[in-house]
């Protein structure tokens, strides 16, 4: 296996709240678990429209108020939703741990305008070089997966062997290992350290019991 080069955590699920998340926190008031299915597979649909640029974040936030009847303007929505977006500080944390040979690349599926406002380089610029940040509304894709794993070897340079990706979405972290790039599931800063250390990226803190197999008796 080749070594790791570059590591590929998208903003929205691991970095910062993801924008299902955001809309069922402001649109729904309830956890994106809680909403009903129908509301959350559009939401989701909605949302890979939006992060592909296939729709403005004005459309994207007009359709979600007119089919669920919501008494927020567009300006509203769009204001709520970037004024609760808070980024992990124990995620970036883990991040500013990793050896600086180790590149490290957001993928912002946010609208341009939404991560000015709410992110912009406020608590990303120790962790990451604001030249390592990929849009996906500019990477003109016909669909996000699995285009969006060939557009990030392409986009910089790394063979897919050689990156690792951080994902908060498990069907597209399978769907990129099959296509070829190592992939990790986000759960929370925790167990992403810990995953870290297991691939030799961080050292083993001191007591730390590496996973085998069973002794024999």
């Amino acid at each position: 296996m080749a070594k790791t080069g570059a590591l590929f955590f998208w903003l929205g699920g691991v970095l910062a709240p993801s924008i299902p998340d955001l809309i069922a926190h402001t649109l729904f008031k309830s956890p994106i678990e809680k909403v009903n299915i129908h509301a959350r597979l559009r939401t989701r649909q909605l949302t890979t429209d939006l992060c592909l640029g296939h729709i403005t974040a004005e459309a994207f936030c007009h359709t979600l108020i007119q089919e669920h009847a919501n008494g927020l303007t567009i300006a509203e929505l769009e204001t709520a939703v970037k004024n609760a977006v808070q980024l992990r500080g124990d995620v970036l944390d883990v991040i500013a741990q990793l050896p600086s040979d180790l590149e490290r690349w957001t993928i912002c599926d946010y609208p341009k305008a939404w991560y000015e406002a709410a992110i912009g380089d406020r608590g990303l610029a120790e962790v990451f070089f604001s030249d390592h940040i990929l849009f996906t509304v500019e990477s003109r894709l016909s669909h996000l997966v699995p285009n969006i794993f060939d557009h990030l070897s392409s986009a910089t340079g790394h063979p897919l062997d050689t990156c690792l990706l951080i994902d908060a979405l498990t069907p597209r972290a399978v769907d990129a290992v099959k296509h070829g790039l190592d992939a990790t599931i986000f759960v929370d800063a925790r167990r992403l350290k810990r995953d870290f250390v297991l691939r030799r990226m961080l050292p083993f803190p001191l007591g730390f019991v590496h996973p085998g197999p069973a002794q024999q008796g």
